[in-house]
């Protein structure tokens, strides 16, 4: 009886018309999807147009051999995990320890034995499905650990990281940065009128028009509750108050709409510069910021406060 048809595509790879129509047909009764190639350059076209989910690679091939096309998948990043089992004879051990060591999941040899070759098969695309669910929870986790979960922005720890990155790269290239601290104002008053659901809405815009109002090179996060930050790298303190004032026009400009009604937002900005050729610690240029933000805080809210100039 014939097993249902799988949504795994086999990819054989032989330069003999009936070594390759015979395992297709029974890899096909098997209820795999296959395709064939009769040469090395014909199975990389292949491979280009349409991505298999296991690749049965013949090693004695004419021109570009077995060896070489497993070489160049292996060094290739859409294809370094892609599933290859290698087709040998029986006296070529040689081949069987090249292939190995250039990366061939497995092997079998000539003449097939086909069940034998069936669990094999099984086994590395379990594995390949492994693989590629950890690798798919390693990027939820790397971005769950890097980004704030409620606005998308960077988080907290990946802010604190960038920002001692652009001090060095800045001073090694003797190039000014600068760095704006955001607080909205009131916020408090926001979640006890309207509730906490609101003010995460509120929250949520906020960042949103922080984001589209700099520019990609910028680093944006969210430093802990309402508070923001923004690196501006190749910014003297000059452009990095009009930034500043771009970013409150657009977060003040224009009421924020929820379900409650429009509710008017506005921030408080402090900003801190680091000038070209000069030295300071991340730490330093953060400390100035949030000395600028409460200045700016004391001095009324909704206005824009530069480090020194308050």
């Amino acid at each position: 009886m014939n097993r249902e048809p799988r949504k795994c595509h086999v990819l054989v790879v032989d330069d003999e018309p009936a070594n390759r129509d015979l395992l297709c047909r029974r890899l096909q009764r098997a209820g795999y999807g296959t395709s064939s190639a009769a040469s090395a350059e014909e199975a990389w076209r292949l491979i280009g147009e349409r991505l298999p989910s296991l690749v049965l690679l013949d090693v004695c091939m004419p021109g570009v051999s077995g060896l070489d096309l497993l070489a160049r998948l292996r060094g290739q990043t859409s294809t370094r995990l892609l599933p290859i089992i290698m087709v040998t004879s029986m006296s070529d051990s040689s081949d069987v320890v090249n292939a190995i060591q250039g990366g061939a999941n497995d092997y079998v040899t000539k003449p097939i034995d086909l069940p034998v070759l069936l669990a094999r098969m099984e086994t590395h695309l379990r594995m390949a499905s492994l693989v590629t669910q950890l690798e798919s929870q390693g990027r939820i986790l790397a971005h769950l650990a890097a980004f704030d979960d409620l606005t998308g922005l960077y988080n907290r720890r990946s802010v604190g990281a960038a920002i001692q990155a652009g001090c060095q790269r800045a001073q090694e290239r003797h190039h000014p940065l600068a760095l704006l601290m955001l607080d909205l104002d009131h916020f408090k008053e926001v979640n006890d009128r309207h509730g906490h659901a609101v003010g995460d809405a509120v929250l949520k815009e906020l960042a949103a028009r922080l984001a589209a109002a700099v520019r990609d090179s910028d680093v944006v996060g969210r430093h802990g509750g309402e508070e923001f930050v923004v690196m501006l790298p190749d910014t003297d303190a000059r452009a990095a108050l009009a930034v500043a004032e771009r970013i409150r026009g657009a977060i003040g400009g224009t009421p924020f709409a929820c379900n409650s009604g429009p509710i008017p937002v506005t921030v408080s900005i402090g900003a801190s510069a680091l000038a070209a050729g000069e030295s300071v610690v991340p730490c330093q240029l953060l400390e100035e910021a949030d000395r600028a933000l409460y200045e700016a805080k004391r001095a009324g809210r909704d206005r824009v406060v530069l480090f020194g100039q308050g």
